[in-house]
């Protein structure tokens, strides 16, 4: 038809992926007369480097003829992407006459932040393509035309979860076949979640890539929770089950 389109061969083509990790964890735990205090700590970070060749897009060469291929001078695009966890636990369980009950409450953290390189501004490449000071099909521009083009994306998210969860576990009576145990609950979440692509993200601005939209949304659940662990022989016991989740926001559902 009227698009041109084209790609290099394979063998040249090229992806490379680098990653480091390491995480850490602590926990405590006090005993209290018939009350233990347990507590945890994670963090952990990640540290990811990809590269490969450059992106594929749309570009109108000098002669007014849609290409999609690669503009390969730029080098290979880069990400760089670090991302960490935090989360941390804290809570109370002992025996109150013949009850059961513990309550934990924790918050957890999650964070990326994604550096991009090697990529160009579409709005300049096309004009720098319309005016001469760019032969896309080339490799051999001018350093400095093509520096002018460069962009270095940035695209940051945040995702918090804040839980309280509360259980109390008994028997309720003597059956022939054993204690008729049971337990009920309830959990209370609060969510977040932040996701900001930079303004050429945002914009679709960003030479073979698509727009990115930006995220900011939060929710908050709610949660009742009974069971039944009902002994009908010696050897063969039936658990019965029933929860309630309540969540908040235009979509809220149960």
């Amino acid at each position: 038809g009227t698009t041109c389109r084209f790609d290099f061969n394979k063998t040249i083509l090229t992806l490379n992926n680098a990653a480091g990790r390491w995480s850490s964890m602590l926990i405590g735990n006090v005993k209290l007369g018939n009350t233990r205090a347990f507590g945890e700590l994670v963090y952990s970070e990640a540290d990811d480097l990809f590269q490969s060749q450059p992106a594929p897009g749309q570009f109108v060469d000098a002669l007014g003829r849609s290409v999609n291929g690669r503009f390969m001078q730029p080098g290979p695009r880069t990400t760089r992407r670090k991302a960490s966890l935090l989360s941390t636990t804290f809570g109370l369980e002992g025996t109150l006459s013949s009850l059961d009950w513990d309550v934990a409450v924790g918050q957890g953290i999650s964070k990326v932040d994604n550096q991009d390189s090697n990529y160009i501004d579409s709005t300049l490449f096309n004009a720098a393509i319309a005016n001469g000071t760019i032969d896309p099909t080339s490799t051999n521009n001018p350093t400095a035309a093509v520096d002018a083009l460069r962009l270095t994306p940035n695209r940051n998210g945040k995702s918090v979860v804040k839980f309280v969860n509360a259980k109390v576990a008994g028997s309720l009576m003597e059956l022939s076949g054993g204690s008729l145990g049971y337990a009920v609950g309830v959990q209370f979440n609060k969510e977040s979640l932040r996701d900001t692509p930079d303004a050429n993200q945002q914009a679709g601005n960003v030479f073979g890539s698509i727009a990115q939209a930006a995220v900011d949304a939060d929710r908050d659940l709610k949660a009742v929770f009974g069971e039944l662990a009902i002994p009908l022989l010696k050897n063969l016991e039936a658990q019965v089950a029933v929860r309630q989740d309540q969540y908040s926001g235009a979509s809220g559902s149960s």
